[in-house]
């Protein structure tokens, strides 16, 4: 087996392992891995350990700590400090660079969206947003009306109604949110 892990294992614990057998996965598991394993503000999320391919098959694994979500069960997070922990880390988080994007492609579902850094808010939502039009037109087929509205929001929408919180002296602060908690 083939995996990354950034330290070795410190007792017993109880572990959750996902395995998906498709070739992207890779991308998935890669991406889920790395925005885990960003030191953020302390919040009740399981704690990545590794992931990688098993050496004889296209089968991919991400293992990650073992959290029971039983009601009952003392590490179930309290609810109104979950949403305290969440605040906390949308208004007090920041990225590691100083800019916008990851070094890694991260997915949304089974699909992967690539976006490196850059200082601007602006290029990363465009480039979100075009690949999701490009995905949907792969999918789909062409469809010429969401195609002439998707250049038009491309071009001229998102600039001025994200574009300008960019001008002026005016900046938007990169922050490194969450995946799924």
């Amino acid at each position: 087996m083939d995996h990354h892990s950034p330290s070795a294992c410190k007792g017993p614990r109880r572990y959750r392992n996902t395995i998906l057998p498709q070739n992207f996965v890779h991308t998935i598991m890669k991406g889920e891995f790395h925005t885990r394993s960003i030191k953020q503000p302390p919040i009740s999320s399981p704690k990545p350990h590794s992931w990688g391919r098993y050496h004889h098959a296209e089968i991919y694994f991400y293992l990650s700590e073992f959290v029971d979500m039983n009601s009952s069960h003392p590490s179930m997070p309290d609810p109104d400090d979950l949403a305290l922990q969440l605040a906390h880390l949308h208004n007090h988080n920041s990225s590691p660079t100083g800019m916008f994007g990851f070094h890694t492609p991260t997915c949304s579902g089974s699909i992967p969206f690539s976006h490196p850094w850059t200082p601007s808010w602006t290029t990363v939502f465009t480039n979100l947003l075009s690949t999701a039009l490009t995905l949907d037109t792969e999918a789909n087929g062409p469809w010429t009306d969401l195609s002439i509205l998707s250049h038009q929001d491309l071009a001229h929408a998102l600039p001025r109604l994200i574009g300008i919180l960019e001008t002026s002296g005016r900046s938007l602060k990169p922050s490194l949110i969450h995946s799924d908690l």
